[in-house]
């Protein structure tokens, strides 16, 4: 694995903590709940796209191709 990867696992790891610790404060403590809402899914968003698994997939590789073949012709 390239250096860039196990970056991106410890920055994953981080995201992932942090959407969790800040849902169980959230169940916890009387806070508005859809303004935590709204950051533990960006949270849970930016760990999954930091995830090198899915930077590694096909799918992902697929989405951003540049090249114009469309299945909608």
């Amino acid at each position: 694995m390239k250096p860039k990867d196990w970056f991106l696992w410890v920055v994953e790891a981080i995201l992932w903590y942090a959407a969790l610790y800040l849902a169980f404060y959230t169940i916890k403590s009387d806070v508005n709940l859809f303004q935590n809402a709204l950051i533990i899914l960006i949270l849970a968003y930016g760990a999954s796209v930091a995830c090198p698994l899915i930077r590694h997939s096909g799918a992902w590789k697929a989405t951003w191709q540049k090249n114009d073949t469309s299945a909608h012709k």
